[in-house]
Formats: C-alpha cells, sequence, structure tokens
C-alpha cells in the first residue's frame, strides 16, 4: 500500500514539474535553418545576438543531411560560418515570432576554404 502510494506521488510530481515547466518558461518559437552541402562538412556555425546569453555553437555535420537548424527566440541575430578556423561569411538576420528562415550556404557566395594567397601578385621580371 505505501509502495501504491508513493508512486502516485512521484507521478503528480513529474506532473506538476512538467506543468510548471510548460507555464514559466518561454521556449523558442522561431526557427533559422542553415543549409549546406558536402563541401561545407565541418564549417562552424555561430549563432549569436537576440537574447542569448552565449552563442550557439555548431558543425555541418553528413549526418543531419548539410541541415542545422536554430531554434530561436525573436530578435536580431548574426550568423558567422568559419571553415579551417577563419571567418569565411557572416549573415545578419532578424526574427519575429514564429518565424522559419532558410540561409543556404551553397547559394551565398559564401566560399569553404579561407584564402590562402594575396589577392594581387606582384611580378617579378626584370
Amino acid at each position: 500500500m505505501l509502495a501504491v502510494l508513493l508512486t502516485i506521488a512521484l507521478a503528480g510530481g513529474g506532473l506538476a514539474l512538467l506543468l510548471y515547466r510548460a507555464l514559466a518558461v518561454a521556449e523558442p518559437d522561431a526557427v533559422f535553418v542553415v543549409r549546406a552541402n558536402r563541401d561545407w562538412q565541418g564549417a562552424e556555425l555561430i549563432v549569436e545576438g537576440g537574447p542569448l546569453s552565449q552563442p550557439r555553437v555548431t558543425q555541418i555535420e553528413r549526418l543531419g543531411n548539410y541541415t542545422v537548424p536554430f531554434f530561436l527566440w525573436p530578435g536580431q541575430y548574426t550568423l558567422r560560418v568559419r571553415s579551417q578556423g577563419v571567418e569565411v561569411w557572416t549573415e545578419h538576420f532578424t526574427l519575429a515570432g514564429r518565424d522559419r528562415i532558410e540561409f543556404d550556404l551553397t547559394r551565398s557566395g559564401a566560399t569553404t576554404l579561407p584564402a590562402t594567397m594575396p589577392a594581387t601578385t606582384q611580378s617579378t621580371t626584370e
């Protein structure tokens, strides 16, 4: 009999905790989706701004079919993309409630590789 009462008390406590969390904790209601392809494998994505206390950082992987969703609150954000430790793209975006914004790296004009040579070269002809 005591075991039954303890089980009921634990179940009631668990339900109360879930109800409290649902009412007291605001969940993100907007999503920013980054799409890429295998050329971007391992590139680091950093989202900062809005009400985030710390940046959200992840990598583009094959496992997610090169698609990375960020569940965020409404606000203004910045996406930074790093490839081989070098920042190769920055994108600013604004999310409103229940927005779904998609950003495709393959169509952005960004390159997966940082520049390894200077933009101009000097000729050494005599």
